[in-house]
């Protein structure tokens, strides 16, 4: 049974596993919980958890979660070969972020602006293969990069992981990017969104 991230008030950096619904999809992910609860925090100073009122984000019914550090904390362990693996590629508008999905279960699991590379990585003691974002050249200050993970796709009932608590604590900003303001704040979403 999961328990509850606020124990303490100390965020503290903990390894999460999730997936999509028939599994081809797997990964492992570095979150930092509990996070900064502000509206719009400093980028890589907490992860930002949020909601988007935009089209794309509202169809899609994305969850987001950006990392602090999306080439360190982000590990794709299955499909290492994006395309090859059975992941489908949406891109919409000016087409530099890729909406993957399962190409079996057409979950969503992650959004990526960027290259990424196969690196062995040590998790729980275990040395595996990964995919993950290349750390040259990435560049999220000035919209040069992006990493979103659908929170909806990590796996419940994992030490220190809450969705219910996330939504409890005021942890969920809202973003109105439906009009392109990009604006965010706490407590309620903006026109056009979800809880």
């Amino acid at each position: 049974m999961a328990t509850n991230t606020s124990l303490t008030n100390t965020p503290t950096r903990r390894l999460y596993h999730g997936s999509c619904h028939c599994g081809n999809i797997s990964y492992a992910v570095y979150l930092t919980l509990p996070p900064v609860v502000s509206p719009d925090p400093p980028l890589n100073s907490t992860i930002r958890i949020y909601k988007c009122n935009c089209s794309t984000c509202t169809k899609m019914s994305l969850f987001h979660v950006r990392l602090i550090d999306a080439p360190s904390d982000f590990m794709l362990l299955s499909p290492l070969d994006l395309t090859a693996g059975g992941l489908k590629d949406y891109q919409c508008y000016i087409k530099n972020a890729h909406w993957f999905f399962c190409g079996t279960c057409g979950v969503r699991c992650f959004t990526i602006a960027g290259e990424g590379e196969l690196k062995v990585v040590e998790i729980e003691g275990e040395k595996k293969q990964a995919w993950m974002l290349k750390r040259e050249g990435w560049d999220e200050e000035h919209g040069m990069s992006y990493f979103s993970l659908n929170a909806a796709t990590l796996e419940p009932d994992q030490e220190g992981f809450n969705l219910k608590e996330w939504t409890e604590k005021g942890w969920i900003a809202y973003c109105d990017s439906k009009d392109d303001v990009g604006e965010f704040r706490l407590g309620e979403p903006h026109n056009g969104g979800m809880y």
